[in-house]
């Protein structure tokens, strides 16, 4: 039985990926081939009843997929559930929606697959874009990536738990923002996910690794679990994080935003034109053009410097053309204006990285969110002030 879900076109886009060179190992690989999107069939889902039945997701794998699979099987054995193999972010999503509809909500989520602090790679294809990730969904619609955002915040039960035996989930907890901790307040549930490298063992609870892995077949009853490859980056249990101090419910204690957005809110920014729930601010969704110039206007009186022409209110603003309103605002206000550069914006980024106010990763993006544009805001007041 398929779900009704169907692979689009797909691209490869630039992302850290934990790189491995043995079978045993749980962590995705690069692949550089390109090729088209292969249509991998789902088969039913395999049901083992048990009271608050998990919901088990196996990723596509690659060459690890009969292992991931193995693993899946052996936590069915001892915990029950219902079994899902999904190719792509699409049918990841798809596949919780297929289970919540008899199951109402999700008591416990098992995903087996690759992963990192940045997304689940559902699907190991050559050049396939088919991840899972906490993004605004739109930038995924011309993919078969996903994002988590796509489910509502109610999918799981108020007591619910997931675990993601992916490598390096939560990498750089809880200094670092993760997809484990992403994952955990939006859903407002309790994640367990390692920080570094898994990979499959004969034991539960150290590495005891599997002789011919490579040679294991799906149909094996060998019992397989997914242990940290080290101890000291092994699972952590990552919680929702409390709401900040903002009226917005999204908006949690030691996310990267939260200060600016405390701070940009206390001295009358307001965005809710472009949000009739008022009490979401939103900082995974791609800021519009409109909202960039709604934070540009908390930094100056002159309401003239915040325009960049070409745009219309509801487009998407490129996060150059972000930096450059925020700059250019800035120095018109002190009479001054940037040297001429080639290309224009080497400049800006030139000016913005001397006085280190960039939001991380800026130079590898494109679209910029609510989250980050409060940030690069709030770092241009604190130059002012």
């Amino acid at each position: 039985m398929r779900i009704g879900f169907q692979k689009r076109m797909a691209i490869p886009i630039a992302i850290g990926i934990c790189i491995v060179g043995i079978l045993s190992a749980g962590c995705a690989e690069k692949k550089s081939i390109l090729q088209a999107p292969v249509l991998v069939p789902v088969p039913a889902p395999v049901i083992v009843k048990a009271q608050n039945i998990p919901l088990i997701i196996i990723g596509e794998g690659g060459p690890s997929r009969g292992l991931f699979i193995q693993a899946a099987q052996t936590y069915q054995k001892k915990h029950g559930g219902t079994i899902y193999n999904v190719g792509s972010g699409d049918e990841f999503i798809a596949a919780v929606r297929n289970f919540t509809k008899s199951h109402k909500t999700v008591s416990h989520l098992e995903y087996f697959g690759h992963g990192n602090a940045i997304g689940l790679y559902v699907n190991q294809e050559a050049n396939i874009h088919g991840g899972l990730y906490a993004n605004d969904p739109s930038l995924n619609g011309s993919y078969s990536a996903a994002s988590i955002y796509e489910l509502p915040e109610t999918t799981f039960q108020p007591d619910a738990t997931i675990r993601f035996n992916g490598c390096n989930v939560a990498e750089g907890y809880p200094e670092k923002d993760t997809l484990g901790q992403r994952v955990a307040n939006y859903f407002h549930v309790k994640v367990i996910a390692p920080k570094g490298p898994t990979e499959f063992s004969k034991n539960p609870d150290r590495v005891d690794r599997i002789d011919h892995a490579n040679f294991i077949s799906a149909n094996s009853t060998l019992d397989i679990y997914m242990v940290p490859t080290y101890k000291e980056q092994g699972f952590v249990e990552i919680k929702p994080q409390e709401q900040g101090g903002t009226k917005f419910t999204d908006v949690h204690r030691g996310e990267i935003f939260d200060t600016a957005v405390t701070e940009l809110t206390s001295r009358g920014l307001d965005l809710s034109m472009q949000n009739s729930n008022q009490k979401k601010f939103l900082p995974h969704t791609l800021v519009t053009y409109r909202e960039a110039q709604g934070f540009c206007r908390i930094t100056t009186k002159d309401q003239k410097t915040c325009s960049i022409p070409g745009y219309k209110n509801q487009d998407r603003i490129r996060n150059l053309h972000a930096l450059k309103m925020l700059v250019d605002a800035k120095l018109k206000k002190k009479q001054q204006n940037l040297k001429p550069s080639t290309p224009w914006h080497k400049a800006y980024i030139s000016w913005a990285t001397t006085k280190n106010i960039l939001t991380a990763d800026f130079t590898q993006k494109k679209w910029y969110t609510r989250g980050e544009m409060a940030e690069l805001t709030w770092n241009m007041m604190k130059l002012q002030e």
